[in-house]
C-alpha cells in the first residue's frame, strides 16, 4: 500500500472531519471507499461510452453529460 498526499481545501477538510465525526469512522477508511466509489463510476461512464459506440443506432440514445444535465446532476 502507498501514502498518497495531496492538497484539499479547507472547507473540503472541513466537512470530511465532521463526516468521520458524526460517522465514528476512521479518515483512511472512509477516503479509500470514495475514491474506490469514484473510480467505478468513472469506469463504468467509459464502458457505457464504449456500448453506445459500438451500437451503431445511437438516434435513441444519450450522452452521459446530456442525461446528467437532464436529471440537474453534478458532475
Amino acid at each position: 500500500m502507498q501514502i498518497v498526499s495531496f492538497e484539499l481545501p479547507d472547507a473540503v477538510v472541513q466537512m470530511f472531519d465532521q463526516l468521520c465525526l458524526e460517522n465514528k469512522a476512521a479518515k483512511n477508511a472512509i477516503f479509500q471507499e470514495l475514491v474506490v466509489r469514484y473510480l467505478e463510476d468513472v469506469e463504468d461512464g467509459i464502458a457505457a461510452n464504449l456500448m453506445l459506440e459500438e451500437s451503431g443506432d445511437s438516434s435513441n440514445w444519450k450522452s452521459l453529460d446530456d442525461l446528467a444535465q437532464e436529471l440537474q446532476l453534478d458532475r
